[in-house]
């Protein structure tokens, strides 16, 4: 028993051991530019978003890590248009994989909505209203250029996002 848990030990010791010895090449760089396009699930259905982030910062901690500043809008058919900034940092631990974590800040305009027919008349109005959220994400880089993307989280663009980003 003694020799087969050694065994795994020393196995598990070899492969942490190989790949971090493994170069990972960064897949965003400072100065970077990242287009976002999505669609989101969430309260009151589904957000079509576009945002962009610019690399701002990177190699703090080691040599694929960044952090990111952008913008984003998105539409819902409830809640209206909304816009605002987010932030994130990211940290890419297998190569063309860009994982991440990040905030957001933003302005939800609110909408007026009709329907029904004749007989049933119905409105839903929302109000304006500031939205803040966190959320985590992956970004798979098919080429050095085009990825997709998905996201959890939660705030004013949905829990689940799934979209494409090009890189410039």
């Amino acid at each position: 028993m003694k020799k087969v848990l050694l065994f795994f030990v020393l196995t598990l010791g070899l492969s942490v051991s190989v790949n971090a010895q493994k170069k990972l090449t960064p897949v965003i760089e400072k100065g970077d530019v990242v287009l976002n396009g999505s669609t989101a699930f969430g309260i009151g259905g589904l957000f079509y978003s576009i945002s962009g982030d610019y690399v701002m910062l990177d190699k703090l901690i080691g040599e694929v890590d960044a952090i990111t500043v952008g913008a984003f809008t998105n539409y819902n058919s409830i809640f209206g248009f909304g816009l605002g900034m987010q932030s994130d940092y990211h940290y890419q631990f297998l190569n063309n994989l860009d994982t991440y974590a990040g905030l957001q800040l933003g302005y939800i305009f609110g909408s007026s909505t009709k329907f029904g027919n004749e007989n049933v008349k119905l409105s839903l109005e929302t109000k304006g209203q500031f939205t803040y959220g966190v959320h985590l994400g992956g970004r798979y880089f098919f080429t050095p250029k085009f990825a997709a993307f998905s996201e959890l989280g939660f705030g004013g663009t949905g829990f689940l996002k799934l979209g494409i980003s090009y890189k410039f």
